[in-house]
């Protein structure tokens, strides 16, 4: 009876002493947990309920993807196979450059190259990012447009409409008859370009009686400056100057009045012209005597008058009425003949008293 009673607390009973098969040495079914690893059937079995050591309580191998962090081996195990939330598949904590594209990232490329399609920091390279690729000629990083580098990411260049450090102006076209030339210079006069709706000519010199001033206006009357074509050129609109609207000079000076004489014995003496405005020597010419006329001329410094003798210049002897004269050098010639037909005039009428 009591063997009976003993057979009915086993729950099996090989007959042997080996534990790795289904029934333990203890006539009790093999299950993991019973710290003996069942052949064929558990991976291991550590007789503990802790998953986060090698065996877990399932009695497998811990791995990544089971959903139990193995401490000192994995980083993460959330137990799926996605590789773009917090833990990837290889049981590491989502980082730039583990070659997935996580959270917060534009991309991943899984390297240290810098200069790539995508940065260090897992966001595609961009001009501005401070990082040159191979699509760009320089990457300063900042928005200044006009230093040594553009904000497209470009190196500077006269036509990239952006006046650069040693350019006056940059209109990013060829034209070089607007405001700026096609060598970012402000258009001006003399730089050898016409400048359309500014300048008449534009030869590039400096010779100011050719064809094109300096001043970059056609030659003209009247611009005071004189050409070949033209006897003068004064610059003024007075046209009875010595130089004309028409840039012709006029002719040799202004034309005096005539000059009358005084009266001789009751006759009138008339004096002749005189023209050019001075006389000369001064000298008076005997002429006809007739009955009481004098006639006298002075022509470009030479004084003729009607009288009784002649004198030039300095003392005369006397004359027919006895009378000495010398004549005053310091006077201005044109008076001095003047002065002698009035005197001779007086001769004239004593001599018929």
């Amino acid at each position: 009876m009591r063997r009976r009673q003993g057979r009915s607390r086993e729950e099996c009973d090989d007959g042997n002493a080996s534990n790795t098969d289904a029934c333990l040495d203890t006539c009790k079914n093999a299950s993991c947990g019973d710290t003996f690893v069942q052949a064929g059937v558990e991976e291991c079995d550590d007789g503990n309920a802790d998953n986060t050591d090698a065996c877990i309580d399932t009695c497998k191998n811990a791995s990544c993807g089971d959903g139990f962090v193995q401490a000192g081996v994995e980083e993460c195990d959330d137990g799926n196979a996605d590789n773009t939330d917090l833990c990837t598949t290889l049981c590491k904590v989502a980082t730039c450059g583990d070659g997935f594209v996580g959270p917060g990232e534009a991309c991943d490329d899984g390297n240290d190259v810098d200069d790539d399609a995508c940065s260090n920091a897992c966001v595609p390279a961009s001009c501005g990012d401070g990082v040159k690729n191979a699509m760009e000629e320089c990457d300063d990083g900042n928005m200044a447009d006009d230093d040594g580098c553009t904000n497209a990411c470009t190196l500077p260049v006269c036509g990239d409409g952006i006046t650069q450090n040693g350019e006056e102006c940059d209109d990013q076209n060829a034209d070089e008859s607007d405001d700026c030339l096609a060598t970012c210079m402000a258009a001006t006069c003399g730089d050898g370009v016409l400048h359309a709706g500014v300048e008449e000519c534009d030869d590039g010199n400096t010779v100011d009686d050719d064809e094109c001033s300096n001043a970059c206006a056609l030659p003209a009357c009247g611009d005071g400056i004189l050409h070949m074509d033209e006897e003068c050129d004064d610059g003024n609109m007075i046209d009875d100057d010595a130089c004309n609207n028409a840039c012709m000079a006029n002719g040799g000076g202004s034309t005096g009045g005539d000059t009358s004489g005084g009266e001789t014995g009751g006759g009138e003496t008339t004096g002749g012209s005189a023209s050019g405005g001075s006389s000369g020597s001064g000298a008076a010419t005997e002429g006809s005597t007739g009955d009481a006329t004098t006639t006298g001329q002075t022509t470009f410094g030479t004084a003729s008058a009607s009288a009784g003798s002649t004198f030039t210049g300095g003392e005369r002897g006397d004359d027919e009425g006895g009378c000495a004269c010398r004549a005053d050098t310091s006077a201005p010639s044109g008076l001095w003949a003047l002065f002698s037909l009035g005197l001779l005039g007086r001769l004239r009428r004593r001599r018929a008293a």
